[in-house]
């Protein structure tokens, strides 16, 4: 008996419009309220199936604004709202697929959002919200002899 394939999920080709403001309300209020001092706005931008996230850093009065890219977030729809976390590499200045602080690929826009500002804005990690740094299982670990 010959095993079926797994389905892949429809490629999606754009977010739902109603969708975008809703990301950009969780994102602006968590922000407020977990890096009001590193953080003073979110900006995001939907294009295709992408939402990108940047956040203007927190800055002596004056100052011209620093934008600092974070993140893309993936859309994903399986059966429920999934997002990918695509990290922003200024090293090798592009998005590169990475893992949430709880060991996925994908996670809530406030996990990544989370994961991106420990990293670039140097935020505290005692700020993450609901996420669990992932722990390896006995299973996940190898035995070197």
């Amino acid at each position: 008996m010959r095993k079926e394939k797994a389905r892949r999920p429809p490629r999606v080709t754009s977010i739902p419009p109603d969708l975008v403001p809703k990301v950009r309300a969780r994102l602006e209020r968590h922000a407020r309220e977990k890096y009001a001092d590193v953080c003073r706005e979110v900006r995001i931008e939907a294009k295709g199936p992408y939402l990108y996230v940047d956040a203007v850093r927190t800055g002596p009065e004056g100052e011209s604004e620093e934008v600092v890219k974070l993140c893309r977030l993936g859309f994903i729809w399986m059966g429920e709202y999934l997002w990918d976390f695509w990290f922003y590499s200024y090293a090798h200045e592009r998005y590169e697929r990475n893992l949430t602080m709880a060991g996925r690929y994908q996670g809530s826009p406030e996990e990544c959002f989370d994961c991106a500002a420990l990293a670039h804005l140097g935020a505290d990690p005692s700020r993450i919200s609901g996420t669990v740094y992932c722990r390896p299982t006995p299973d996940d670990l190898t035995l070197v002899g």
